[in-house]
């Protein structure tokens, strides 16, 4: 089993420990460790290597807590080079080259779960972050209405056939926008029930089209503004309607 080397430690801090849904997270400053420098010493081979490295790190960002920093699956098994291929959208033609050197002696930005070898040679770690303020949206008139946070997605079980950084951008923007909504007059989060039952017709969706139109589906229903209400992307066209609006009165 893989795992980026000392990924709690460099990479979150005691804030995003807490989070269960990352939208960022810390990449240290710095190109002054005996690992980059050693990475940038094979030329073309290194940056194809630190561009894998920042892909993995950017997907394991999206993971639950408990499997951040690991190649893994949500339940913890192991991800082969085809599976990681897959997520990270990089040919594995150029993935399995880049994971072997990340893995090699001189570098060990990645290392297999069993290597006890030291910690030394990641990017240097910033160990002051900037405190993370909750993004929040004006509701209401101009000089009116209140601050009302953004809504973070609830602690949901992704399904496994949907358990892809895509799609999870998207599903966070889709339940953000249900506390944003002009219709939402309350201000409230998506209720749990609801983020379940969109989960699963999703994954119903997906035995049909794949990721491309579950992601369709999602982008649809928020450009229609319907609060919580799941569209279906392949019963648009072009001079068809949707909830009774018009494709030019929501399309982007």
């Amino acid at each position: 089993m893989l795992r980026i080397r000392d990924w709690s430690k460099t990479f979150e801090n005691a804030e995003s420990r807490k989070l269960v849904n990352l939208r960022w997270f810390n990449c240290p400053a710095g190109i002054d460790s005996n690992g980059y420098i050693e990475l940038m010493s094979y030329g073309e081979a290194g940056l194809l290597a630190f561009g894998v490295f920042q892909a993995i790190c950017q997907w394991s960002a999206t993971r639950r807590p408990e499997t951040r920093g690991r190649l893994v699956r949500n339940d913890g098994s192991p991800l082969n080079e085809r599976q990681l291929a897959t997520h990270l959208r990089i040919d594995i033609s150029h993935l399995s080259p880049a994971l072997e050197l990340l893995k090699s002696p001189a570098i060990q930005w990645i290392l297999d779960e069993s290597d006890d070898a030291p910690t030394t040679d990641l990017p240097p770690i910033s160990h002051s972050s900037p405190p993370i303020k909750e993004e929040r949206n004006h509701k209401g008139g101009e000089g009116r209405g209140e601050d009302i946070p953004r809504a973070r997605p609830t602690d949901v079980k992704i399904p496994e056939c949907l358990d892809d950084p895509g799609f999870l951008e998207c599903w966070h923007r889709f339940v953000a926008y249900y506390r944003e909504a002009p219709e939402n007059h309350s201000g409230r989060a998506m209720p749990f029930q609801t983020q379940t039952s969109n989960l699963m017709e999703l994954s119903r969706r997906f035995a049909d089209g794949g990721l491309d139109r579950c992601i369709a589906d999602l982008e649809l229903s928020i450009r229609v503004s319907k609060v919580g209400n799941l569209q279906d992307s392949t019963k648009c066209h072009d001079n068809g309607h949707v909830n009774g609006k018009k494709k030019s009165e929501y399309e982007i």
